[in-house]
């Protein structure tokens, strides 16, 4: 099982490799605004995680829910990372 530590350290590494970014983004970092990032980025982004971790994202997933880089820490936390999202 992930920590939720390396869930992040990994969605950090592969967001800043599928983007090509100079340096990893902070979790608060918007993807659209702060990333530049377009919607195909974030389609690429989540094949990449998948392949990162091994399985699927919900066919039903809201893509557009994916506002900041926590939030996608918390999609692979959830649907493939096998640990649960800290309570808050």
């Amino acid at each position: 099982m992930d920590s939720r530590q390396d869930i992040e350290q990994r969605v950090v590494r592969t967001l800043t490799d599928v983007l090509a970014l100079r340096e990893p983004p902070p979790l608060e970092a918007n993807i659209a605004v702060d990333l530049q990032a377009s919607s195909m980025d974030v389609v690429t982004l989540v094949v990449a995680l998948e392949e990162e971790f091994g399985r699927s994202v919900p066919a039903d997933l809201d893509l557009a829910a994916l506002v900041t880089v926590e939030d996608v820490v918390a999609l692979v936390a959830r649907h493939l990372g096998s640990v649960e999202p800290p309570a808050g």
